[in-house]
Order: C-alpha cells, then structure tokens, then sequence
C-alpha cells in the first residue's frame, strides 16, 4: 500500500521506521503494512463521486460486513469484515478516492491484486478475491490477527540470535516465491512483515509497490524510487532500475533492525537517510552488539553491499544460508566457541576465536547441514509448525528451532520420477535446487512458467543419468551469482536432456551453462542462450568435456544463441583439455552475435554442424586446431551465414608446420554465405587446408564488402551474383532465407551423403 504516513500539525509527513507510536495513541490492529494513521472504526470516511459513505461497524461493502477500520495506507483504506458466504473473517483493501478515478491508479491498483495473487505460499498474505463495489475497485485477502516486526521489537526490545535467524529465514522464503513469479515487493521494512501465532510466523504484506518485472515501461523515475527511506536499497535511492537485489538489500536492514532495533541508515531527515544509504557503510554488527555471532554478522553486512552484485542473489540463498547457519548453532556447545562457516561470496571474513569446533562436532554440523535442506523444503511448503516434534509446542525461540530442525529426516524427501518446481499448488519443490536434490535417476524435472528462476545448479555424477529438466512457456532462468560460473553445470553424467528453457545472462563473467568432464549423451533442445550487456566477455554456453566412448556426444538441437558482449563473447564455445576428446552436433540453431557465434579447439575430435543459421558479428565457425589429430572428422553442411563478417576462420590453426594430413574426414558441403567481407587466415594456413580438406557446393553471394578473392578463386565458395532468395532481412517471417521456387539453390546441392539443396533452410516442398 505503500510508504505509510502520520499526518503533522506542520503539514509535513512522515514515515520514518525508527519513530515509536506516540505515547496515548491508540492502538489499531493492523493486518495490511504499517498504516501509521491510528482512525477509529468510526472516523473514517470513504469519499464517493456522490457524496460521502461513512464506513461504520456493521456497515456493508459490497456484500462484505464490516466490522472495524484496520488502517490507512498510501493507496486506500484497509477494513476488517466478514464474508458472509464462507462465514469467515476477511480484510478488504480498498482504493482511495483520491485515486480512484485515475486511470493508471486503477490499473496499477489491480496491477498489485494480480501479482499478489500470483503468489502462493505460507508467508505471504493470501488474495481471495478482486472485486468492485460501486466503480471502487478493493481487495479481498485473508485476514491474520497479529502485529507487526516493527511492533513487536518495539515492545519487546532487541531479539535474540536465535529468534532473528528463525524469522529472516520465513522473510527470505516469502521474498523467493515472490521473486520467482516476477514480483520485487520495493517496501520490505519491519512494518511490512506481519507476525502471529505467537510472532512465530511471519506472513509479508503490502506489496503496494510491487511491480509486475515486464512491465516497468509505465513508471516514471519517481514511482521508481518509492519506498521507506531507512530500508531502501542505493539504487533505489537513485531512481535506477531494480531487481529483486533490491529488496535483499532491505531485508538486510530489516535484520539489522530485529539485533538493534533501529535502521542501519538513521538520519534526521528522509535526505540525510538516503546520503547515508549511498555514501556510507554501515556499522558492523559485532561492533554495536556482541552477542551477534560472527556469522550472522556476515550474512547481514553481505546483504547491505552496495552493488547489487555483491550482495546475495537470491532470496532462496539467503534461506539456505540461514538453514546452515541454525544448523551449526544448535550443535554448539555452551561452553566452547564455534567457527561457523563463512557464507559465500564476498561477505567479510568472519573474526576468529580462541577455540575451534571438535572434530567430532564439525562432521555432525556437516550432517546436520544436508537434513537441515530438506527441513527448508519442506518448511517451505508446510509452515514451521507444522514440522515441529510431536504436538508440542513451547514458547522458547531455541526450542522450536530445535525441533522445527531436528526432526526432519532425509527419508521424508524420497526421490522421485516427476518434480514440478513452482510456487501453484501442484508443484512439489520450490526451487530448482530443491528439484535437484529430489529427482531419481531417470527422471523429470519441470519448471512452471511464467517465471524467472535466479539460481546456479549442478547436475553431477551418475546419480543425475538419464535426468531430464525441461521449462514450460514463460520460463526464464539466470545464474545466481555475478562473476560465478554457470547457471547450470551438466558433469560426470550421461544422458541428459535440457529442453524449452530460456537461459538468460545479463551480467559479465557469468554462463548460462557448461558441460565438464566425462560426459555422454547430453542434449539441449529448443533452449534459448541470451545476453543483454555489452559488458558480457565469456561465452553463453561451454563444451569442455570428454566424451568416454564412440557413442558419446553432446548435442544442441533446435537452439537459438544471441550475444550482445564484444571482444571475447562468444555465443558457443568447444574447448576442453589437450587430453580430452570432445563430439559434438550441432543442427538447426540459430546464432546471432556481435563477435563470434562458434569457437572449437582441436579437443573437438568429432564436430558436426548443419542446418544453422548465423548472423551478424565477426566470426561464424572460428577453428583453432592447433594439433591436427588423423582421427579428427568435422562435417560442416547446409549452413547459412548472414553478414557475418568472416564465416570462416583458422585463427592459430595449422601454424609452425603443423597440417592436416591429405584425406582428412573434413567436409564443408552446401553451405551458403550472404554478404560478409572474406575467409580469416593466412595464405600458408589455406594452402594446407585446401590439400587435404574437401570443399563442395559452397555459394557465396557477395554484397559491397566482399572481397573478389574471398571464396579463394572458388576452392572453398563458388560466387553467385544473385541467389533469389526473398525474406532474408525479415527473420520473423516463416519465410525467412527459404529459397524461392525458380531459385538454382534447390537442386545444386551435392546430394548423396548430404541433401540435394544449398542453404540451412529446405525447399518447401521438402521441409513439409
């Protein structure tokens, strides 16, 4: 509902965190973020076009009973009332009749409704219903007795570490399914999180400044910034474009907030706060606390980093995180210190103490670490109380850790064939980490779209054979971390299929995904591997393994790659050790690049492409076959290269004497190549390659920058004024570079072994 505000006799507002409730003031029971105005059920008024409606106990709104004003926020009033067909208590949000009848209030309004809605778990509030009563749009959502973060350590003081971890932990969860239905929550402060059933269980409210990812082309820079001050992230200060980074930034202060009781950022005015919040590090925790294990510590001072990038991200790590940190504070002794295992990443070294964790107590901590996972998975999905031992249930913050902990063993998660990863009640993980840990060999891993899963995940060893993960439509993954490695790692396995996932980096030094070591049999089909920064330097996607036997390749089939990096961004690249032989087939993929579209080393001792498309850039298939091995066969065919600037290149390849023997298994048939300037490589370099390499069927229309010489007097490409090919600058066309009827590309081809036409795109009559 947005940044909540108490009215001053000065006119001026406020929404400081930090600032108590007056003293006398009454209080309101509050389910809908913090409305700071504390109205009596009587005061309130909700203003119509016709006049003015008082909202009185026991009036009716809509078919709803209203039974108490529960509070104000920036964009309406929220009331407490009963529904009369489920018998059951309800709050409604209602839109403010000062917005009412703008347009983009409205839609922005029911913009909210729709994404909460959208998200489905046991920390979030839940939407019933979108409804309209007299052409005021409202809300109607659970209603949860309780209080607010802010209100309970307000009134309680400074909490524990056992109670703080326990309650970021569900703050964490609640912000990863929101994140992973596409939704940022711009206001996570302590008045935002809900808590009841003895402030055992948080609930996140007043996404009111949420915002659906895709659609931020209808805000200003100012609707960008909104948020409380004292808990927003410095790029939300400066107006910039955000993600979900943002808002673990704000959990961070909200950490903060529950060890202090206070904002990390105080200042004596909104702008002050925000000057502090760009320019200033926070205090370290130990140092203002030091009851603050060192561990907790680092996770909040990696939460509060100022680039987006050095924080955690994602909020799923934050709770696993949280999970490894309960894991070694409940083995802990009371009369000997432990070391607890830094969180990963950037955060700063944790201090060291005089004693070290027994040996025997640090492979329990190990152990306990992976029972503590499943916990999460199934906390996640259940709730904490309903996990704890028994029915018992205490009112010890350490105690229900305890057992909310403890008592989940590994066989609760058994592996199974079939795992949806999603937030919908049909989905049996959450993530596609949980996914992972959960899938038998042989089986499925679905991801529900639409929606972007922020994670790094490993496939590796023979416990993952056979594994097949594939997206549904509106699926997006990225990697987890900048400057990490992949998205996802496919090593040691065999027989693997990835299919219908969009893969998408945006950051430098990160993957979409590698497969490393011995592999067999691993295909990616009708995936998409993207960038979006100019800044990206390495390469979309990786082969860098052995392939153990005759029949063991790795397959990218029906793909699309685009690069926008420069420099060293590649959209594939082949290059395993010197030890290593590497197969891979590659057909009917479409590339489109800035630099280079394929890089292969001489690992690649089996490389088939064909049926491709590439387009733009500098370098097509770019070859640095240092050491020519006799066993090496490469099968380049029906291929089609559109403006590339070289689509052909022997970079290091067959230099210091080093050629390839007469009869290699090396063919480049009907490949056809429009526009582009020359092939790339020396005189010396060609002159080996044109002896024993075989040639066939190339054609080669040249636009003004092509070279005379540059299908090298048609030893490698035959020119051709002019091939009749419509479509070829209109690729969303399903005509696209197809050869017209009358075309000499239909039936030039060499035949045989390879299909009788020119070109990666078949005649029609053939592609039927």
């Amino acid at each position: 509902m947005g940044s909540s505000t108490t009215a001053r006799p000065n006119g001026e507002d406020s929404n400081s965190e930090s600032e108590p409730i007056p003293p006398g003031e009454p209080e309101a029971t509050r389910i809908w973020g913090d409305p700071d105005v504390h109205a009596s059920p009587t005061e309130i008024v909700l203003e119509k076009s016709a006049g003015s409606v008082s909202a009185n106990p026991k009036e009716r709104f809509g078919k709803y009973l209203v039974e108490e004003v529960i509070g104000h926020g920036g964009m309406g009033v929220v009331l407490k009332a009963r529904d009369p067909d489920l018998n059951r208590l309800v709050a409604i949000k209602i839109l403010g009749t000062h917005l009412a009848y703008s347009a983009t209030a409205r839609r922005r309004f029911l913009r909210e409704a729709r994404a909460v809605a959208s998200i489905s778990h046991p920390h979030v509030l839940t939407i019933h219903s979108v409804e309209e009563h007299e052409n005021t749009p409202f809300i109607v959502m659970e209603y949860v007795s309780g209080q607010s973060l802010k209100e309970y350590v307000n009134s309680k003081g400074r909490l524990d570490s056992h109670e703080t971890i326990k309650l970021t932990a569900q703050i964490a969860q609640g912000l990863a399914a929101a994140h992973a239905q596409g939704i940022i929550h711009r206001d996570v402060k302590p008045g935002n999180v809900m808590l009841h059933e003895g402030a055992t269980r948080v609930r996140l409210a007043d996404f009111g400044l949420a915002r659906v990812t895709f659609d931020n082309s209808e805000l200003t820079s100012h609707d960008q910034s909104v948020g409380t001050p004292a808990y927003m992230a410095p790029e939300q200060v400066r107006c910039e474009e955000i993600d979900a980074r943002a808002d673990l930034f704000s959990l961070g202060c909200v950490v903060f907030f529950m060890l202090t009781g206070r904002s990390p950022f105080q200042g004596r005015s909104s702008g002050e706060t925000m000057t502090k919040i760009i320019e200033e590090k926070p205090p370290r925790l130990q140092d203002i606390n030091s009851e603050v294990p060192s561990a907790l510590s680092d996770i909040v001072d990696r939460l509060l980093q100022k680039k987006p990038g050095d924080r955690y991200q994602s909020a799923f790590e934050v709770a696993e995180e949280c999970a490894r940190y309960v894991a070694q504070l409940n083995q802990a002794g009371t009369d000997e210190s432990i070391t607890f295992i830094r969180p990963s990443g950037n955060a700063s070294s944790p201090r060291k103490v005089q004693q070290r964790l027994s040996p025997r107590l640090l492979i329990a901590c190990v152990l306990i670490a992976a029972v503590v996972a499943a916990g999460f998975a199934r906390w996640s999905k259940y709730g904490p109380t309903e996990i704890m031992a028994g029915n018992e249930k205490t009112d010890s913050p350490k105690a229900q850790l305890d057992s909310a902990f403890l008592d989940i063993s590994a066989s609760e998660l058994p592996k199974i064939m079939n795992v949806i990863v999603g937030t919908d009640a049909n989905a049996n993980a959450s993530s596609i980490a949980e996914a992972v840990r959960r899938v038998a060999p042989g089986g499925t891993i679905t991801l529900r779209g639409p929606q972007t899963y922020i994670e790094s995940v490993e496939l590796q060893g023979s416990d993952f054979n056979g594994v097949t993960l594939k997206g549904t439509e509106g699926v997006t993954w990225r990697s987890a971390e900048k400057n990490s490695d992949t998205a996802l790692l496919i090593s040691d396995v065999s027989d693997v299929t990835v299919e219908g996932i969009r893969f998408h980096v945006d950051a430098e030094g990160t993957r979409a995904a590698q497969v490393i070591n011995d592999c067999g049999n691993i295909r990616f089909r009708n995936c998409r591997f993207e960038n979006t920064s100019s800044n990206h330097n390495l390469s979309l996607l990786v082969f860098a393994a052995n392939s153990p036997n005759d029949e063991s390749r790795v397959y990218l089939e029906s793909c699309s790659l685009a690069t926008n990096g420069k420099g060293g961004s590649k959209c594939l690249s082949i290059d395993s050790d010197s030890n290593s032989v590497l197969r891979v087939t590659c057909t009917g993929c479409r590339f489109e690049a800035i630099g280079t579209h394929i890089y292969a080393t001489d690992s690649c001792h089996d490389l088939e492409i064909s049926h491709c498309v590439f387009v733009g850039g500098s370098n097509g298939l770019n070859l640095s076959y240092k050491v020519w091995s006799s066993d090496t066969k490469l099968q380049i065919f029906n291929n089609t290269f559109v403006d590339v600037r070289y689509w052909l290149g022997l970079m290091d390849s067959f230099r210091n004497g080093s050629a390839p023997a007469k009869g290699s298994a090396v063919q480049f048939c009907n490949n056809l190549i429009l526009g582009g300037e020359r092939l790339q490589g020396g005189d010396d370099q060609w002159q080996a390659v044109e002896e024993a390499w075989t040639f066939r069927s190339n054609w080669w229309e040249p636009r003004p920058q092509t070279r005379d010489d540059a299908g090298r007097n048609g030893r490698v490409a035959v020119m051709k004024t002019t091939l009749n090919i419509p479509e070829v600058s209109a690729p969303e066309s399903p005509e696209y570079l197809r050869p017209s009827s009358n075309s000499p590309l239909l039936n030039s081809g060499v035949g045989g072994d390879f299909p009788e036409y020119i070109g990666a795109i078949a005649p029609v009559e053939q592609a039927r």
